[in-house]
Protein backbone atom coordinates (compact mmCIF):
# COMPACT_ATOMS: atom_id res chain seq x y z
CA UNK A 1 0.00 0.00 0.00
CA UNK A 2 1.44 3.41 -0.87
CA UNK A 3 2.47 5.76 1.92
CA UNK A 4 -0.14 8.36 0.93
CA UNK A 5 -2.98 5.80 1.06
CA UNK A 6 -1.71 4.57 4.46
CA UNK A 7 -1.69 8.16 5.76
CA UNK A 8 -5.24 8.77 4.55
CA UNK A 9 -6.41 5.57 6.28
CA UNK A 10 -4.85 6.69 9.57
CA UNK A 11 -6.23 10.22 9.33
CA UNK A 12 -9.70 8.66 9.12
CA UNK A 13 -9.14 6.85 12.45
CA UNK A 14 -8.12 10.05 14.30
CA UNK A 15 -10.47 13.01 14.24
CA UNK A 16 -9.34 16.57 13.52
CA UNK A 17 -8.63 18.30 16.83
CA UNK A 18 -8.04 15.01 18.63
CA UNK A 19 -4.84 14.57 20.65
CA UNK A 20 -3.12 11.19 20.66
CA UNK A 21 0.10 9.44 21.66
CA UNK A 22 2.42 8.21 18.93
CA UNK A 23 5.95 6.88 18.46
CA UNK A 24 8.53 8.75 16.40
CA UNK A 25 9.43 6.41 13.53
CA UNK A 26 11.74 8.85 11.68
CA UNK A 27 13.66 11.81 13.10
CA UNK A 28 16.20 14.25 11.71
CA UNK A 29 18.01 17.12 13.44
CA UNK A 30 15.86 16.72 16.57
CA UNK A 31 12.54 16.86 14.73
CA UNK A 32 10.11 14.04 13.99
CA UNK A 33 9.66 13.45 10.28
CA UNK A 34 7.15 10.60 10.71
CA UNK A 35 5.21 8.98 13.55
CA UNK A 36 3.52 5.62 14.07
CA UNK A 37 0.22 5.15 15.88
CA UNK A 38 -0.37 1.72 17.42
CA UNK A 39 1.82 -0.01 14.80
CA UNK A 40 -0.69 0.89 12.06
CA UNK A 41 1.90 2.40 9.76
CA UNK A 42 3.71 5.67 9.44
CA UNK A 43 2.37 9.20 8.98
CA UNK A 44 4.34 12.33 7.99
CA UNK A 45 4.53 15.09 10.63
CA UNK A 46 3.57 18.57 9.41
CA UNK A 47 4.83 20.73 12.30
CA UNK A 48 6.15 20.94 15.87
CA UNK A 49 4.89 23.17 18.67
CA UNK A 50 7.36 25.86 19.74
CA UNK A 51 8.21 24.14 23.03
CA UNK A 52 8.54 20.62 21.60
CA UNK A 53 11.77 19.03 22.79
CA UNK A 54 14.61 17.47 20.77
CA UNK A 55 13.25 14.21 19.33
CA UNK A 56 14.78 10.95 18.19
CA UNK A 57 13.41 7.69 16.78
CA UNK A 58 11.35 5.64 19.28
CA UNK A 59 10.46 8.68 21.43
CA UNK A 60 6.83 8.75 22.56
CA UNK A 61 5.10 12.03 21.70
CA UNK A 62 1.81 13.79 22.28
CA UNK A 63 0.40 15.00 18.96
CA UNK A 64 -2.73 16.71 17.73
CA UNK A 65 -4.43 16.01 14.42
CA UNK A 66 -5.10 18.96 12.09
CA UNK A 67 -6.80 18.98 8.71
CA UNK A 68 -3.38 18.70 7.02
CA UNK A 69 -1.78 16.16 9.36
CA UNK A 70 -0.31 15.71 12.84
CA UNK A 71 1.44 18.44 14.86
CA UNK A 72 3.85 17.33 17.60
CA UNK A 73 2.98 19.03 20.89
CA UNK A 74 5.66 17.53 23.15
CA UNK A 75 7.73 14.49 24.05
CA UNK A 76 6.68 12.15 26.87
CA UNK A 77 9.36 11.45 29.49
CA UNK A 78 11.49 8.35 28.96
CA UNK A 79 11.64 5.57 31.58
CA UNK A 80 13.48 6.74 34.73
CA UNK A 81 13.83 10.27 33.32
CA UNK A 82 13.73 12.99 35.95
CA UNK A 83 11.26 15.86 35.55
CA UNK A 84 12.68 18.97 33.88
CA UNK A 85 13.88 21.85 36.08
CA UNK A 86 11.05 23.95 37.50
CA UNK A 87 10.88 27.69 36.99
CA UNK A 88 9.12 29.60 39.75
CA UNK A 89 8.33 33.31 39.68
CA UNK A 90 7.23 35.05 42.85
CA UNK A 91 7.71 38.54 44.24
CA UNK A 92 9.98 39.53 41.33
CA UNK A 93 12.26 36.54 41.96
CA UNK A 94 12.96 33.73 39.48
CA UNK A 95 13.84 30.36 41.02
CA UNK A 96 15.15 27.48 38.92
CA UNK A 97 14.79 24.19 40.78
CA UNK A 98 16.39 20.91 39.67
CA UNK A 99 16.80 17.52 41.35
CA UNK A 100 20.56 17.07 40.84
CA UNK A 101 22.33 20.15 39.46
CA UNK A 102 22.02 23.28 37.37
CA UNK A 103 24.70 24.37 34.93
CA UNK A 104 24.74 27.75 33.19
CA UNK A 105 27.22 27.79 30.31
CA UNK A 106 28.28 30.42 27.82
CA UNK A 107 31.35 29.64 25.76
CA UNK A 108 34.11 28.61 28.18
CA UNK A 109 32.42 30.04 31.29
CA UNK A 110 30.25 27.93 33.60
CA UNK A 111 28.38 28.28 36.87
CA UNK A 112 27.37 24.95 38.38
CA UNK A 113 25.07 24.43 41.38
CA UNK A 114 24.88 20.98 42.99
CA UNK A 115 22.18 19.51 45.25
CA UNK A 116 24.78 18.84 47.98
CA UNK A 117 25.42 22.61 48.31
CA UNK A 118 28.57 22.79 46.19
CA UNK A 119 28.96 25.75 43.80
CA UNK A 120 31.57 25.89 41.03
CA UNK A 121 32.53 28.97 39.01
CA UNK A 122 34.82 28.40 36.05
CA UNK A 123 35.98 31.04 33.62
CA UNK A 124 38.98 32.76 32.07
CA UNK A 125 38.56 35.64 34.52
CA UNK A 126 36.22 36.03 37.50
CA UNK A 127 35.41 39.56 38.68
CA UNK A 128 33.63 40.38 41.92
CA UNK A 129 32.59 44.01 42.42
CA UNK A 130 30.39 45.68 45.00
CA UNK A 131 29.43 49.26 45.87
CA UNK A 132 29.06 48.19 49.49
CA UNK A 133 30.71 45.45 51.51
CA UNK A 134 32.02 42.46 49.54
CA UNK A 135 32.27 39.53 51.97
CA UNK A 136 33.78 36.10 51.49
CA UNK A 137 32.72 33.67 54.23
CA UNK A 138 33.71 30.04 54.69
CA UNK A 139 35.05 27.57 57.23
CA UNK A 140 38.41 28.10 55.52
CA UNK A 141 39.31 30.53 52.76
CA UNK A 142 42.25 29.67 50.52
CA UNK A 143 43.99 32.26 48.36
CA UNK A 144 46.34 30.91 45.67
Amino acid sequence: MSRKIEQIRQIETIQIGQSFIATVSEAEDGQAKAITIDEQGSMAVIAHAGQAEFLKADDQVLANMTSTGPVILNRLRRDNELPPPQLKRADGKLTIEAAENICLQCGQSTIELFADGQLKLNGREIVSAAKGRNRLLGATVELN
